[in-house]
């Protein structure tokens, strides 16, 4: 692999450019993959999914979220992109804090900064792919900014391994790329948002994209309807599903996140019950 190409796949496009096209057919979606309204302490899985994709090879993305509200912990590749390509992303290490990951063929670097033959001088940065958003560069972000919140940004890039020309394996269709991991810090309402996803094909080339979902609304610990307040409303409403099946209508119900709708799930209603 050379220089050249190995390369392309480091480039962060920082910034809120929610690209779309008319006559684009591959979807990105942001789905919250876990509980609705989490507790504090819990843990929170955010998954990007694709639809309708045509000859990906790559992506780059990048994420926005309230860091007083949760923490970002790691991701995990999903099995979209063919298995031992590049996957770069930053960790949480409990010993070290924050660092970078970069697997390359399944062997994998870990460190605040790495340096690799394969990038010749260069040098990767945990504080490139996770750092800070000033207050100034949120007048374009695609969600509604809230009042008292501190928003960080995690960036990861990926490609699937190179096929025997040297070009990486490319994926069609429908599928999981990343799933994120976060911790809850507060059980808060906050806002998760896909700020950039930028597919490539084997060549480089920008697969067009259109969003479906950027942006999840995370809900206070306890507010199964959404409306920022725990009350009479949402304890009906968990009391109404109580023992069905979860599925994608009702899962705001299944407030404990363990598949289930029953009386725990009434329980945490009524622990935040007027909040």
């Amino acid at each position: 692999m050379n220089n050249k190409m190995f390369t392309r796949f480091f480039t962060i496009i920082v910034g809120f450019a929610l690209v779309s096209s008319a006559y684009a057919t591959t979807t990105i979606t942001l789905v919250q993959s876990s509980i609705t309204s989490p507790n504090a302490g819990q843990t929170l899985n955010i998954a990007v999914y694709v639809t309708g994709g045509e000859n990906i090879a790559s992506y780059a993305t990048l994420l926005v979220f309230d860091r007083t509200a949760l923490k970002y912990i790691d991701a995990r590749q999903r099995r979209y992109l063919k298995e031992n390509g590049v996957w770069i992303r930053p960790a949480f290490d409990k010993k070290d804090g924050y660092v970078l990951k970069l697997n390359i063929g399944g062997t994998e670097q870990t460190g605040k900064s790495i340096t690799t033959p394969l990038l010749g001088p260069g040098v990767l940065s945990v504080d490139d792919y996770f750092f800070e958003i000033p207050d100034t560069d949120l007048s374009s972000a695609p969600f509604v900014v809230t009042p008292g919140a501190q928003y960080q940004a995690v960036s990861m890039l990926s490609s699937a391994p190179l096929d025997t020309q040297g070009f990486p394996k490319a994926s069609s269709g429908d599928g999981a790329l990343v799933t994120l991991t976060f911790e809850v810090l507060e059980p808060k309402r906050s806002v998760i948002a896909l700020t950039d996803m930028n597919l490539s094909d084997p060549k480089d080339k920008m697969v067009e994209r259109v969003y479906a979902n950027p942006a999840l609304t995370i809900h206070r610990a306890g507010d199964v309807n959404g409306d920022d307040v725990v009350n009479i409303l949402d304890l009906v409403y968990v009391s109404q599903q109580l023992g069905r099946r979860v599925i994608e209508t009702n899962r705001a119900a299944d407030v404990t996140g363990d598949n289930k709708i029953d009386i725990l799930d009434l329980v945490r209603v009524a622990r935040y019950f007027g909040t």
